[in-house]
Order: structure tokens, then C-alpha cells, then sequence
């Protein structure tokens, strides 16, 4: 889908309901952008003939909206038909849950966005364990020496909680932030880094998710050079 196209609908070889360019944007991570959305935003208005409420608000470069919040293009490209995202988070939420998010969404929400189909989460540790058994009443969830992958049926949005310990403790310093379209706690960006050191430093994982990890740690390096001193430094020898 080209940015900005305002081809006919006829013309994008899509049905309604299908995004052209949706699979393009799951087969590997592509950077969020205005120009973006908006090209998606004019998919969906040559469509319909208008945009659904909550996927436009003001500013916009096109009729006058920005068009796609975070949370409208997220559960379109995570195809989030039933809602798990939202459901996830009030579960946590209405049982009063101290939980961060961690990984490639928290380094999200400090560095300029890639799209992800996956959302990982720590829990304070005095709380696990409660929390599993609230998402196994909820959710399918699978359990892994380090992990919970939680899912539901109408989504492609993969939930990972980690189990580590070491994570638990980002909890408490966990702020606010905006993410995904929603204000949700968000690990220290010191704390972020650390995971992602973490998980390249773990010869256990599959070498694409740790040059994963890597791209990761440039992004936060990127805006904010100083970390570069919190790096081993046979992370260092790794970056560009």
C-alpha cells in the first residue's frame, strides 16, 4: 500500500474488512508513521466513505484528522477482532494487578514505534500467581520455563508475561505513559535496556530474536546516547 494513495477501492485488490498491506506489515516490523496511517486512513475512506470515530482526531493531514489513533492501527495490524488487548488490561486492572510493560513495546514507548504483534508484560512477583489463575479463567495461556503466552481466539496479539524474577522488580518503578493508544505502566527506560541486554546476552533464544534484541537496544541508544555506558561491552562490539 503506498502512503497516501487514494487509489479506488476496486483498484487495491482488497475485500472490506482486509487492510491491503496488513500482511506486508506481519511479515516483519515496520516503523509507525504519519504517512502511513494516513495511507491505511484513505484505504479505509475510499472503503466506507468515512473513518469509524475512533480511529480519527483532530490534526489531521487528511480531511483535516490525524487519521488512526495508536490503538485503532495496532488492532488492525494485530487483527484484534475480539477485543484481547482491552479485556487483558481491564482483567489486570479490576484485580488490581501491579504489572509494566516490557521488551520491544516499552522500548516503544521511548524511541520512535515499530510495529509488533507482541506485548510483554512483567507482574510484581507477590502477585503471580493470582494473575495466572485469572488469565487461565480468561484466556488460552502456555506455560515456559520463563514465560506465560497468553492468547484468545480472534486476535493475532501475542502476550508474553514474564515469569523471570529479575523482571518483577520494574514494577515498582514503573511511570505512565502513552502506548498503544492507551496510558499503561511502562518500565524505567534504564530498566527496559536492562531486559533487552537480558535477552541478547540468552544464547537459549533463536539468533533472529536477539538481533531483534539488538536493533532494540540502538533504538534506545539512539535517543538517549548516555546508555551506551550501561552496555557490556560484548553488547558494544555487537552495535554499528
Amino acid at each position: 500500500l503506498a502512503a497516501g494513495s487514494h487509489a479506488p477501492a476496486a483498484e487495491c485488490g482488497v475485500r472490506v474488512g482486509r487492510l491491503a498491506g496488513v500482511w506486508a506489515l506481519r511479515a516483519q516490523p515496520v516503523r509507525y508513521s504519519k504517512n502511513l496511517a494516513a495511507g491505511l486512513g484513505a484505504l479505509l475512506l475510499s472503503l466506507s466513505g468515512s473513518l469509524p470515530p475512533a480511529m480519527i482526531s483532530h490534526n489531521s493531514p487528511l480531511n483535516g484528522f490525524t487519521i488512526m489513533r495508536a490503538l485503532a492501527f495496532w488492532k488492525t495490524v494485530t487483527v484484534d477482532r475480539t477485543d484481547f488487548l482491552d479485556r487483558l488490561i481491564a482483567l489486570l486492572t479490576d484485580h488490581s494487578i501491579r504489572y509494566c510493560v516490557v521488551g520491544g513495546q516499552a522500548v516503544n514507548a521511548y524511541a520512535e514505534p515499530v510495529v509488533s504483534l507482541d506485548l510483554d508484560l512483567a507482574i510484581a512477583v507477590e502477585q503471580l500467581s493470582q494473575a495466572e489463575t485469572l488469565l487461565y479463567q480468561a484466556f488460552r495461556v502456555e506455560r515456559f520455563p520463563h514465560s506465560l503466552n497468553v492468547s484468545a481466539p480472534g486476535s493475532d496479539l501475542r502476550v508474553q508475561i514474564q515469569t523471570d524474577p529479575r523482571y518483577a522488580a520494574f514494577v515498582d518503578q514503573a511511570t505512565l505513559r502513552d502506548l498503544l493508544g492507551l496510558r499503561l505502566p511502562v518500565a524505567r527506560l534504564e530498566d527496559v535496556l536492562q531486559g533487552k541486554v537480558w535477552a541478547v546476552m540468552d544464547t537459549s533464544r533463536r539468533p533472529s530474536k536477539r538481533q531483534k534484541d539488538l536493533a532494540d537496544i540502538a533504538r534506545l541508544v539512539e535517543v538517549s546516547p548516555s546508555l551506551r555506558q550501561q552496555l557490556p561491552a560484548e553488547v558494544l562490539t555487537k552495535l554499528v
